[in-house]
């Protein structure tokens, strides 16, 4: 056994005994075997296998985790505990913002705005143009329902649009709860990724990771791999979409900021291990800007399995 940065080396004399195994079960019971340890697995090659197979491995590498962010559970705990939950379980947005911002994941600058008169001071404040968002943890998928207003330039905009989403919303949604709209900075132009997270009941904790934006559902790009995930398994999950491939510039477009993408793969992955009580987490899209220059979590989705709902009061009541 030898040191090999913050990991080990582990040379096999023998076949390992499940390095052929089909099966499914018997495969991630060796794997989470591996990691129950505090480690990962990663094929000496620098390539990975499918879940459901592993060829013999000469030598095995073992890595410890990967994620040395600034992560901080304490907070996103906090706020898990003082969100807003919806009937199918959903946090408020802006809870939700809270949760992975304290797994180093970076948002727009924004602000949740009860009336048309506090959607004006956040937006004045902010600086134009900015998104005008309804707010809702009943109502998870904003565009659907007429709730996102986008590139709104002036005052009197942003109390119309204010006017807008809130009203579809009540339209489209009889009886919701509707906390307000966020109000957001506009963030600038770049490459829209999905990267999120869900509970498994077979395989546990599953991170996923392709297209976004519109894209995710008409190309079907995205790719699963188990959390948490070591830095190569994170690049591999990402070099197995096409979303991935295009980070590196195609096209004549200029490569995108492929390591804040690692980073924030790396950081859903443990979130998806520190907070057992998300069911599921989505952000879609990360807006990725060119290399160097980060990238961010522009729409959150984050659902909590139903016995951990927790229902403050309201901030702001049907009038």
């Amino acid at each position: 056994m030898a040191a090999l940065g913050a990991g080990v080396v582990l040379y096999a004399s023998d076949p390992i005994p499940w390095a052929n195994s089909d099966s499914v079960e018997y495969a991630v019971s060796a794997r989470n075997l591996i990691r129950g340890a505090g480690l990962g697995l990663i094929q000496a090659s620098g390539r990975f296998s499918p879940v459901t197979h592993f060829p013999p491995l000469y030598p095995l590498v073992l890595a410890t985790s990967a994620w040395f962010g600034a992560d901080r559970p304490d907070l996103a705990q906090e706020a898990l505990a003082n969100a807003r939950a919806g009937d199918d379980g959903f946090i408020d947005p802006d809870s939700a913002a809270w949760v992975v911002s304290a797994y180093g994941l970076s948002v727009p600058a924004e602000g949740l705005a009860r009336t048309p008169e506090e959607a004006v001071a956040v937006a004045n404040r902010l600086g134009y143009p900015v998104a005008v968002k309804i707010a809702s943890p009943d109502i998870p998928h904003k565009s659907d329902f007429g709730g996102v207003r986008l590139s709104v330039m002036t005052p009197s905009a942003v109390t119309e649009a204010f006017q807008q989403v809130t009203s579809a919303a009540w339209t489209a949604r009889p009886g919701v709860e509707i906390l307000g709209a966020t109000i957001q900075a506009m963030a600038g132009p770049g490459q829209d990724v999905i990267i999120g997270a869900v509970q498994d009941p077979q395989f546990g904790a599953l991170v996923m990771f392709g297209s976004g934006g519109i894209e995710v559902e008409g190309l079907g790009d995205v790719a699963f791999a188990l959390a948490p995930l070591t830095i190569r398994e994170a690049e591999a999950l990402i070099d197995g979409t096409w979303a991935g491939r295009k980070l590196h510039g195609v096209r004549g477009q200029p490569p995108a900021d492929r390591e804040a993408v690692v980073r924030a793969v790396l950081a859903i992955g443990q979130m998806a291990i520190d907070l057992p009580q998300l069911a599921e987490v989505e952000v879609n899209p990360l807006r990725v800007h060119p290399e160097g220059k980060g990238a961010l979590a522009l729409d959150i989705r984050m659902r909590v399995h139903s016995e951990q709902k927790v229902n403050p009061p309201a901030l702001r009541e049907k009038p």
